[in-house]
């Protein structure tokens, strides 16, 4: 199926059709909406045409696109479509909290507790809600954010992101960025269809095509390369 981005008004049969119009994408297959893992505020992006060919390993999604191939990381998409969503909300102030009805704990060391508390009230903005308990803390709130994880399993891995930078220039930033990578779908995790489409029809809305770190989201394929491979050429 094509994924058409342009600014003409186009008649399509398939069920899942994304056009330009007055400059706005219009989603046109409700169905499209039950696969939808979040809403990622849109705007004037580059505009071309693109099909979404399939899945590889459960890892990687195929996509042709100007007469290449290109492959996509699942994960990395998903990461940095997080990144952007989770800092849009943090620094407007749109954050929400849950609170859990079970109150959970966590064993921490002095330069984990000192790392939680002396930087309180960014955890607090965040959605987090910690108390103090001898040598544990106890969540009482959390982001409202699938982690895809357990609490405990989520915040050591965001600690152990902090404790391995030499520096902490910025935590808000190092926080976002644990968020995200805990929030994303894994290599291995099988799509369907409708998924791959939307995760690749909102990456190309962010327009940033690494992860936070800098790691590539797409590596391409030419036809020059396949004739290389197979020894159509030198």
């Amino acid at each position: 199926e094509n994924i058409r981005i342009n600014n003409k008004k186009e008649e399509n049969s398939y069920n899942f059709v994304s056009k330009v119009q007055n400059k706005e994408f219009v989603e046109i297959a409700e169905e499209t909406d039950k696969y939808r893992k979040g809403t990622f505020e849109k705007h004037e992006g580059e505009q071309f045409e693109y099909d979404v060919l399939g899945q590889i390993f459960d890892t990687y999604i195929l996509v042709r696109k100007n007469n290449e191939l290109e492959i996509y990381d699942q994960h990395i998409i998903h990461e940095r479509i997080l990144y952007e969503e989770l800092k849009d909300k943090f620094y407007n102030r749109k954050m929400e909290s849950q609170h859990l009805l079970l109150p959970q704990k966590m064993e921490v060391n002095e330069i984990e507790k000192s790392i939680i508390f002396d930087n309180i009230e960014i955890f607090n903005d965040f959605g987090f809600d910690i108390d103090e308990l001898h040598n544990e803390i106890v969540f009482r709130a959390v982001p409202a954010f699938d982690f895809r994880d357990n609490i405990q399993n989520v915040f050591l891995k965001l600690l152990s992101d902090v404790r391995e930078e030499k520096e902490i220039k910025d935590l808000r930033e190092n926080i976002i960025i644990s968020m995200s990578c805990k929030g994303a779908v894994k290599a291995g995790q099988k799509l369907d269809m409708n998924e791959m489409k939307n995760m690749v029809r909102r990456l190309h809305e962010v327009g940033e095509y690494t992860c936070p770190h800098g790691r590539p989201i797409i590596v391409k394929i030419t036809r020059d390369d396949l004739d290389k491979m197979f020894g159509r050429k030198k």
